[in-house]
């Protein structure tokens, strides 16, 4: 009995242990699997609260102006430009300024140089002034139209030629006086009279003022107005009799018909 006992029951346990297979070198076992997949889920979900968005640069703003009258002035006389920007980022900011349109930076600086750049043409023409701010990444730009003539104002050439002064004190005989006006300062002049030979001299003040400059060359005189002259005196040493022309400013070239 227990040797026909012991048979099936050696039988019946392979049988039972034949269902569960053992796990392979490398395997693991369900248990195991779940672990796992935890972990990768919980890591992934870190690296997504970590993740860091970059905003985009806002460029910056340019801001030209100028102190002229109607964007004109006169050949050789100085004025002021004013330079300005803002970025809204706070980002350090540099500029460059164009004064003749030539692409070629003549003034520069950085954002605590912002403020006025004076400048003087010394030609005549139109030019397109450019101010060009930087934050580094991007670019911004403002420009001005400046009209240069060889008179503020250009429509001082209708009259150029100036009239005597009729209540200013008469210092020499046979002389004749012209009142001048601060705008008239650095333009030439033209002095002529009927006998060819003219001289003259500026003042300051009214005509019997402390002198600025005597001019007594042969022939008519010619120069520019000085710095300070109130007064012009002119008068023809040897033929008193003479009619004296004196003309302020460089009249424009005739304009061609279309």
């Amino acid at each position: 009995m227990r040797t026909t006992f012991g048979i099936p029951v050696l039988l019946f346990l392979t049988a039972v242990a034949g269902c569960v297979e053992p796990a392979s070198p490398g395997e693991t076992s369900d248990t195991t699997t779940r672990a796992t997949t935890t972990s990768t889920a919980t890591n992934s979900t870190t690296h997504a609260t970590n993740t860091t968005t970059t905003m985009p640069n806002e460029p910056p703003k340019a801001n030209l102006t100028h102190d002229l009258d109607n964007d004109t002035v006169a050949v050789n006389t100085t004025f002021n430009f004013t330079v300005d920007g803002d970025d809204q980022d706070g980002d350090n900011l540099t500029w460059d300024l164009d004064v003749d349109g030539d692409n070629e930076s003549d003034y520069n600086g950085t954002d605590a140089d912002f403020g006025e750049v004076s400048h003087n043409y010394t030609e005549n023409g139109t030019f397109n002034a450019t101010l060009t701010v930087s934050d580094a990444q991007d670019n911004a730009t403002s420009s001005v139209l400046i009209n240069v003539t060889a008179s503020a104002g250009g429509a001082k050439f209708q009259d150029s030629v100036l009239l005597p002064c009729t209540t200013c004190p008469d210092v020499f005989i046979d002389s004749v006086e012209f009142e001048l006006t601060p705008d008239l300062v650095g333009l030439p002049f033209l002095a002529e009279s009927t006998q060819g030979d003219p001289d003259l001299i500026f003042t300051s003040e009214d005509c019997d003022g402390d002198e600025i400059e005597l001019v007594a060359d042969e022939g008519p005189e010619t120069g520019t107005v000085p710095e300070g002259a109130a007064c012009m005196i002119v008068w023809e040493f040897l033929f008193p009799d003479s009619e004296i022309t004196v003309t302020i400013g460089t009249p424009p070239p005739d304009e061609e018909e279309p």
